[in-house]
This record gives C-alpha cells, sequence and structure tokens, in this order.
C-alpha cells in the first residue's frame, strides 16, 4: 500500500522531486474545464496527463535508461557506439531505407525538378547554390556499434553527388570531400550530437566564400578569418535522448571568436524567415545577398562567420515554410538562392520544389 501511495504523495507535496527528463516535446497539460461535461473526453485528457506526470516519473525513466546504458550500452532512442559516439536509431533504421529505396528515375526526377528550380531563379537573376550534407555514419561506419545497420559506401546518395555534378549552371557545394580531407587531422561531427562540428562548418563557409568572391571578380583571398579552435565541455541532442543521472558530456571543437573584431546583427524574420543576419559597419567589401533554405546543419557555417562576409542572410527551415512562400516573400536584393538539405530529405526534394514552382512566381 505505501509503495502505491508514494507516486500520489510525491505529485502533491513536491517531495524528491527529480529534474523532468527533456523528452523534445509538449507534456500532456491538465484535463480543461470544458471537458467536465464530455467524461469520454475527460478521462482521455486525465489518463494522459497522469502518464505524463505521475509521481517519480523521471525517477523511474532515468533508473531504467541508467540500468540499460550501464549494464548493456543500449538505448531506446540511440544506438550506443563504439568510444561513446551515438547515432539515432529512427535515423539508421527507418530513415536511411527510404533514401536507399530511391531508384535511378526517382534521382533523375530529383535532378530534373532542381534543373526547373535553376532556370525559374535565373529569370530573377538569382543564382542556385546546392549544399549537401551525409550523416554522421558515413564518415565513421567503424563508430557504428554491430547491432545498428550498416550501409556501407552509401552508393545510392553518392550517386546522387555524381548527378548534382553534372548539372549545369548551379554551383554545386559538395561537403563530403571537403569533410573526408578535414576528417584526416581532427573530428568533423559531435559524439554526442545530430550535426557536424562548427570547425567543420568553417571549411565549407570558407570554400562557399571563395567561391562567390572568385564569381564577383574579387580580390582573393576573400575569407578574413583564421580558424582559430577551442574545446569545450558538450552534451548534445542525441545525449539528452538518454536521459540518465549524469548526462554523456564530450570535449567538443569549437571555432574560437575572440579575435574576430566585426560584430553582426541579428533579427527574427521577417516572415516567413526565421531570422536574418547581417554584419555592423563591415568597413570592407561583402559578397551579395543569400536566402538560404535549409536545415540546422547550415547554423554551423553561419556561427563559423559566414555572416560576416555577405550582405545579408535570409534564413527559413524547409521543414517549416512551403518552398512556394519562401520564394514569393525573398527579398527583391537576393543573388543567391541556397538549398541546403541532408541525405535523409532527399526523397522529399522533388516534392518540394515541385509544390513550390506550381505557385510560386517566376519572374
Amino acid at each position: 500500500m505505501v509503495v502505491l501511495l508514494l507516486p500520489v504523495i510525491e505529485m502533491v507535496t513536491g517531495v524528491a522531486r527529480s529534474e523532468p527528463v527533456n523528452e523534445n516535446r509538449t507534456l500532456a497539460p491538465k484535463p480543461e474545464r470544458s471537458s467536465w461535461a464530455h467524461p469520454n473526453y475527460l478521462v482521455q485528457q486525465s489518463r494522459a496527463w497522469f502518464n505524463d506526470h505521475y509521481g517519480f516519473r523521471s525517477f523511474l525513466i532515468r533508473t531504467k535508461t541508467q540500468i540499460d546504458y550501464s549494464f548493456f550500452g543500449i538505448s531506446d532512442r540511440i544506438y550506443v557506439g563504439k568510444r561513446g559516439w551515438l547515432f539515432y536509431r529512427n535515423e539508421l533504421d527507418n530513415e536511411k531505407p527510404l533514401e536507399l529505396a530511391m531508384t535511378p528515375v526517382d534521382m533523375q526526377g530529383t535532378i530534373a525538378a532542381l534543373g526547373r528550380l535553376r532556370d525559374a531563379l535565373r529569370q530573377r537573376h538569382i543564382t542556385l547554390i546546392v549544399i549537401t550534407h551525409q550523416m554522421k555514419d558515413k564518415f565513421y561506419q567503424h563508430e557504428v556499434p554491430p547491432a545498428a545497420p550498416h550501409y556501407g559506401d552509401h552508393q545510392g546518395f553518392d550517386e546522387f553527388r555524381g548527378l548534382l555534378h553534372e548539372l549545369p549552371g548551379i554551383i554545386y557545394l559538395d561537403t563530403t570531400p571537403i569533410l573526408e580531407d578535414v576528417k584526416r587531422n581532427r573530428d568533423i561531427f559531435h559524439k554526442t550530437d545530430f550535426h557536424w562540428n562548427d570547425p567543420a562548418g568553417y571549411e565549407v563557409a570558407r570554400w562557399m566564400v571563395e567561391t562567390l568572391a572568385q564569381r564577383e571578380g574579387r580580390s582573393l583571398p576573400f575569407s578574413r578569418f583564421p580558424l582559430q579552435i577551442e574545446t569545450r565541455d558538450f552534451s548534445g541532442g542525441q545525449a539528452m535522448q538518454i536521459p540518465l543521472f549524469h548526462p554523456l558530456h564530450e570535449e567538443a571543437l569549437f571555432v574560437s571568436t575572440a579575435s574576430w573584431k566585426e560584430d553582426v546583427i541579428r533579427a527574427n524574420g521577417p516572415p516567413p524567415f526565421a531570422w536574418n543576419e547581417r554584419p555592423v559597419n563591415p568597413g570592407h567589401p561583402l559578397l551579395r545577398t543569400m536566402a538560404v533554405y535549409g536545415d540546422s546543419f547550415f547554423d554551423a557555417m553561419v556561427r563559423a562567420g559566414l555572416s560576416r562576409h555577405v550582405d545579408g542572410i535570409y534564413v527559413a527551415g524547409y521543414n517549416y515554410v512551403p518552398l512556394s512562400v519562401f520564394l514569393k516573400q525573398m527579398p527583391p536584393q537576393t543573388r543567391y538562392f541556397i538549398y541546403e538539405f541532408i541525405e535523409l530529405s532527399l526523397p522529399k526534394v522533388k516534392e518540394h520544389i515541385e509544390e513550390g514552382l506550381s505557385s510560386a512566381p517566376h519572374s
């Protein structure tokens, strides 16, 4: 009886309440007063709220997770690799197979869609830049645990990269060879996070800055900041998916900005853009304005100094903003449209473009 009552006592008194688990979702709210008149709905709301808030819930979750991790080296949501490398189960179990299921016809269709996007942008005097990223398991296959699916040399996406290199009229920033070269000297991904690290983003940003500067006839080298690396204690998003009593940490690589003199202004919006960024009183030439339709991998390039070389950067996520809306709202001074995506998003690229071009202005 005491054991059964303990969760209720904890809920009422708050005694021994532990830090909530970061579940990357919104927990169920308390039942609304309006639901009292609808018993079935009230029961559903009450059950959902209780399941998310019963006493000692966080403690019990951490206990179970700690046992799984410490004694068996496993986790419900994460593949625990060698030497502390973490990989999302959903990525390797579900998302990778969708990418690998793409046929040569599917890939040719995606390339054709990118060609149509290039042509539509060209009518507005805008250059299409495509940036692709491959995932952590591509570069650290030997760190993936035996229990996880292994995808060998990732031939499918490598074939798509080859097709993109042959697409005329665009600038293709293929991050794979850049990162393979950097990997010979240092880590390019975080162990405890899904993303590449900022020093890797610096190398890609520098490549793009120099390429665009040459295209615009600027003096080279155009990149203004030498790379300075510092290490910091870090616990990434994948580590948060393993709610232990003491979260997993790593000594991660970051870009040191201590010597950077110029600053930037970041502002929210304007809609549909999540944010925009531009230098403050730069005192040096700048590249033309960029509109970025991408994901969180682009953030590493910005943190590594990209914005300090560009007249303005306007960013929106393809998971949140339809391409048609993005194309309609691009600033009139935009000269580069950056379509940046990870390999897991490849199956959706054609659909994004076809939807966007069906209702967006072409001139």
